[in-house]
């Protein structure tokens, strides 16, 4: 089974994604984190992590220093940004900081989730 790492503060937003997760793939494992420094923690014990998604406003860590800072802690695992609002500063800055892609968390469906895990994980 594998592992995705999914860096969510918002309740509401972690349980649409998880979800929308169960919908896409039966064969992955949320693993849920609600704030950056769990995540880290997270990563650092997690063997077989196939890709993070990863919210841009936590309580410990917001924006594009998210990306950043998560790209330099684990280089070989994929992010995709999850957002609320996206413009196309945003997503070039998230591209430009070592984002995979960036989804927009209200366009998020199964289908769509589905394909960006089969396109980004490692």
């Amino acid at each position: 089974m594998h592992k995705i790492i999914i860096i969510e503060d918002n309740k509401i937003d972690a349980q649409l994604l998880e979800k929308n997760l169960k919908q896409a793939k039966a064969n992955l494992q949320p693993i849920f984190c609600r704030t950056f420094r769990e995540s880290l923690d997270t990563i650092r014990e997690e063997k077989d992590v196939k890709l993070i998604l990863l919210d841009l406003n936590l309580p410990d860590n917001w924006g594009i220093s998210s990306v950043r800072d998560l790209k330099a802690y684990c280089p070989r695992i994929p992010i995709l940004v999850t957002t609320g609002i996206a413009g196309d500063l945003t997503i070039k800055e998230s591209i430009k900081a070592g984002a995979s892609g960036l989804m927009l968390k209200s366009s998020i469906t199964p289908t769509s989730l589905a394909r960006a895990i089969d396109n980004n994980a490692a």
